[in-house]
């Protein structure tokens, strides 16, 4: 994902609203061959996950349930080298999103003060996760390859 955004661009560097985008991922593996991929505004998806019981974004709601060590340090090392990130995979159900894949890349992400992240669903999803979706990126296309 190579392309500039209006308030800040792929490379993490602040413009206008001081957005921060992580800019390396690599390809995940979903339901569909034709997966659609997103930027989404991480503080819209920590609302949108409120309430799920395996959602813990701070340190207080952090257990042995919503929270391995183990991946979070990993994401968080893979992060502050600047290496790439699978990118995460949410879906929805029942409309409510929910993160199929990379919590601990999200968690990771959030702690280092990143405001959006490309994330990967599939096409019956996109309606669900594109409420996250800040209206300046709505229409563009995310698809792209990198």
């Amino acid at each position: 994902m190579e392309s500039a955004h209006a308030h800040g661009d792929v490379h993490g560097k602040a413009q206008g609203a001081a957005t921060k985008d992580y800019p390396h991922y690599l390809n995940t593996t979903t339901q569909s061959e034709e997966r659609v991929y997103l930027r989404v505004n991480l503080t819209l998806l920590r609302n949108a996950l409120r309430g799920n019981s395996l959602w813990a974004d701070t340190a207080f709601q952090r257990d042995d349930e919503t929270f391995k060590a183990w991946k979070y340090d990993g994401a968080m090392a893979t992060i502050l080298e600047g290496a790439p990130i699978y990118t995460p995979w949410l879906g929805s159900e029942h409309g409510r999103v929910r993160i199929v894949d990379g919590r601990h890349r999200l968690y990771a992400l959030i702690d280092l003060g990143y405001s959006h992240v490309r994330i990967v669903t599939d096409p019956w999803h996109a309606p669900v996760l594109g409420a996250l979706v800040d209206p300046v990126d709505s229409a563009k296309d995310h698809n792209a390859q990198p």
